[in-house]
């Protein structure tokens, strides 16, 4: 990295209720191998150990500055993260998960290199259990840059497997500044995603798994599952909402949007979740039926025979598992 070259990142960690996993993520932070940083342990009211680690921390690390509020839920905390932070760029690190040492140094140097208003990696999925980890096969690391026209198709398709995710990624400030997590949703990710991409003019990804994300029991997302369920369908809706007022991307936006509602009901069905909720999906469906020109028969079938085509569904996808 050049020596003029030295702008300072603002790091905001989350916290509530992380006592087992904050002092390897805290850690993880602290030594990267990039030095100018500004680290923000968010407290979000904490009932549990958690306040002391981090002023414990903050006795450790002149970097750290310890924000003691009350709990207003995962994107309250990020919000008020983004207000404290004075670095020229910000990144978000949940609680529970911890870094590569070189992300930080990695990401910027994208940036800078590409002038992109945000740098992002891959994530390695690390499981609590540890016999349901697995070994992932080294590859090629590259580099992609994604230019202004290149953005918002990617909200149809993409195979960036964590674009949607606040974390594994480096911010111009200017970008965050600019945006605001929606208080007390779960996937409030999702949420944002499309508001995201529509002010950014150009980002850079890199594949390597510089992101150690942890899968845990009874995290956000794991817990109370219709109710998280709600948040996601209610996240893609808008997104596919947003896409269809963009002309270009109409016809695209319809089908991905029937898509992912036929397997959505599918997904509430077999985990039996209640009628009112396979009934919700089932009308978003009809929404974006509606608005479609041109319809296959997949699109066709299900409207007229939700239930049987999500058996059919079901039964094909067991084969296609098996085989």
């Amino acid at each position: 990295m050049k020596e003029n070259k030295n702008p300072k990142i603002s790091v905001v960690i989350p916290i509530y209720k992380v006592e087992k996993y904050l002092d390897k993520c805290v850690e993880s932070v602290v030594n990267q191998t990039y030095k100018n940083l500004e680290i923000f342990l968010v407290d979000d009211g904490s009932p549990d150990n958690c306040p002391k680690m981090c002023d414990d921390w903050a006795k450790k690390d002149k970097r750290i500055k310890v924000i003691h509020k009350q709990n207003g839920g995962l994107s309250d905390t990020r919000n008020f993260g983004i207000e404290k932070a004075t670095g020229d760029y910000i990144m978000f690190v949940d609680s529970d998960d911890y870094l590569d040492e070189k992300i930080c140094e990695t990401l910027l140097n994208l940036n800078l290199k590409h002038n992109t208003d945000f740098a992002m990696c891959d994530a390695k999925v690390i499981y609590e259990t540890p016999n349901n980890n697995i070994s992932t096969p080294t590859q090629e690391i590259t580099e992609r840059v994604f230019e202004k026209e290149q953005i918002i198709p990617l909200l149809v398709k993409t195979d960036i497997k964590y674009l949607m995710t606040a974390w594994a990624k480096l911010y111009k400030i200017e970008i965050s500044k600019n945006l605001r997590y929606d208080k007390g949703k779960i996937h409030e990710d999702e949420f944002i995603l499309h508001k995201l991409l529509n002010i950014t003019n150009k980002f850079v990804y890199i594949n390597e798994p510089l992101y150690c994300y942890l899968q845990r029991e009874g995290s956000i997302t794991h817990s109370k599952l219709e109710n998280s369920y709600r948040f996601v369908h209610d996240a893609f809706k808008a997104r596919y909402e947003f896409l269809i007022n963009e002309t270009k991307y109409y016809n695209e936006s319809i089908t991905a949007a029937l898509f992912f509602f036929r397997f959505r009901y599918a997904l509430v069905k077999r985990n039996k979740l209640s009628k009112d909720f396979l009934k919700l999906h089932y009308n978003s469906y009809l929404e974006f039926y509606k608005k479609a020109k041109k319809k296959n028969i997949k699109d066709i079938a299900f409207k007229f025979f939700p239930n049987l085509y999500t058996f059919l569904y079901n039964i094909f996808r067991k084969k296609k598992k098996t085989s």
